[in-house]
């Protein structure tokens, strides 16, 4: 695979040789310094936006980098590796000669630790991360993998599909199994949840935080000022001579009548204008608006609580969807209430609408 091929960032099916790498960011993005390589700009485009989605559910909520780092390691070595045609098949191919489908032959010793070290981030404030990726409530590694490379097309988030095949080790040449990242004990079970504080995006963003709070102290100091002089100028009033002279108009008085004048000056104008000028005024508003409103013609609105409320790939709807294929759509029948008003007069009713 070498190349994008259309504009839904769909990679192109191209055999051949490793081409020479001269992409700075490879490096940054996927720690892979050599002189070769098998993805283009455009590619690790589309892998940093990927990874940009999966930071901010693996990687800003914990301080634990295993289950970032080894999902990374699987997304680079998928996109850019030179040894793709050791561990990928390209098992369907669209039209543009794009990839829609591959196999990907990766080590299951290698996906087990990284499982272990996602099934760990949980967050007080958005729970468990593998919930986020796993469309199932007891999910399993298999499980996890599976839903990660689900495509668009089949209700999931990648591309195109991707089909993990998890084999043992050395029965076939695949990505490597066992790096200083992923440095944990092989479990057949997730290990327990513990808690993770969000620290890393802060650290990141410090700047942001700095600013703000910079903001706010100036901002206080500023009305707490503004509050101590009115304090203090109301004293004087008060307890200032009704003979006392007039102050002169200070700067300010001055700069405010200023911008006063300026303002009535301008909306003056304006209704001047308007007033002479009527029909022109309602065209040029009537044109405005039109344009303001043509978002309206990409509005939709849903009112199917099928759509609404049934994810697609839902075992309710995947059953509802099967029955309505099989036998057809289901109504339920209308149902008579009879409520008894009075006894003597209501059995007579009863007997009519029932032999009727």
């Amino acid at each position: 695979m070498y190349g994008v091929c259309n504009d839904e960032d769909l990679y192109c099916a191209t055999p051949g040789p490793p081409r020479r790498n001269t992409e700075t960011d490879l490096q940054k993005v996927c720690g892979i310094s050599g002189e070769m390589a098998c993805c283009d700009s455009k590619q690790l485009g589309v892998l940093t936006s990927s990874l940009l989605k999966l930071a901010m559910l693996v990687k800003y909520t914990t301080d634990d980098p295993k289950c970032y780092d080894g999902l990374v390691r699987i997304l680079c070595d998928l996109t850019c590796s030179t040894t793709q045609m050791k561990f990928l098949k390209v098992t369907s191919i669209g039209a543009g000669n794009t990839v829609k489908a591959i196999q990907y032959n990766i080590s299951k010793e290698y996906t087990q630790a990284t499982f272990d070290a996602c099934a760990q981030i949980e967050s007080s404030l958005f729970g468990q991360a593998i919930s986020y990726i796993c469309d199932k409530p007891n999910c399993g590694m298999e499980d996890f993998f599976r839903s990660f490379g689900k495509s668009t097309d089949n209700g999931g988030q990648a591309p195109y599909q991707i089909d993990f095949n998890f084999i043992v080790p050395d029965t076939i040449s695949t990505i490597r199994t066992t790096t200083e990242v992923l440095a944990t004990a092989i479990k057949s079970e997730p290990a327990q949840s513990v808690q993770s504080p969000a620290v890393n995006w802060i650290r990141e963003h410090v700047w942001w935080f700095s600013m703000i709070f910079v903001f706010l102290g100036l901002t206080q100091i500023f009305l707490l000022s503004l509050l101590v002089m009115w304090c203090r100028q109301r004293q004087e009033d008060e307890t200032s001579s009704v003979y006392k002279a007039s102050p002169p108009i200070s700067c300010y008085s001055k700069i405010g009548a200023t911008i006063q004048y300026g303002i009535s000056w301008f909306f003056q104008r304006q209704g001047a204008l308007v007033a002479r000028f009527p029909l022109l005024t309602l065209a040029a508003v009537c044109v405005v608006l039109t344009v303001l409103f043509c978002g309206f013609t990409r509005f939709r609105v849903t009112t199917d609580p099928i759509e609404l409320w049934s994810d697609p790939s839902s075992r309710a709807r995947l059953e509802k969807d099967y029955f309505d294929k099989q036998f057809g759509p289901h109504y339920p029948t209308a149902v008579l209430l009879v409520v008894f008003l009075r006894i003597a007069f209501t059995m007579v009713i009863i007997r009519t609408v029932l032999t009727a």
